[in-house]
């Protein structure tokens, strides 16, 4: 559903997805903390985008996850800006989708 609009939100999972896009999902998130809720564990994933979702994700912290900070799969896009990506075990970032957008700063 949506489009969904997040904006200087805390966006949080333990174990699990904090934000999970599917089917034509569509989400706008800026300023924001997305991954795991301090002192109870960390998330699996902070955002995962898949079938034809859409995420864009700007100026927000992407943290403590166990997986991934963000993962886009399957036809969804992804557009990453101005975001810090910290403390995810595995990937920060892990994009299999030819319709995601990755600029090297």
């Amino acid at each position: 559903g949506g489009p969904w609009k997040f904006e200087a939100c805390g966006l949080r999972s333990v174990e699990g997805t904090a934000v999970l896009l599917y089917g034509i999902g569509n989400a706008s998130i800026s300023d924001s903390i997305i991954g795991s809720m301090p002192d109870f564990g960390k998330a699996a994933y902070g955002v995962t985008a898949t079938d034809r979702s859409v995420c864009v994700i700007k100026k927000s912290t992407v943290q403590r996850c166990k997986c991934c900070g963000v993962r886009v799969v399957r036809d969804a896009k992804g557009i990453v800006q101005d975001c810090i990506l910290e403390r995810s075990i595995l990937q920060g970032v892990k994009l299999t989708s030819s319709r995601s957008k990755a600029k090297p700063v």
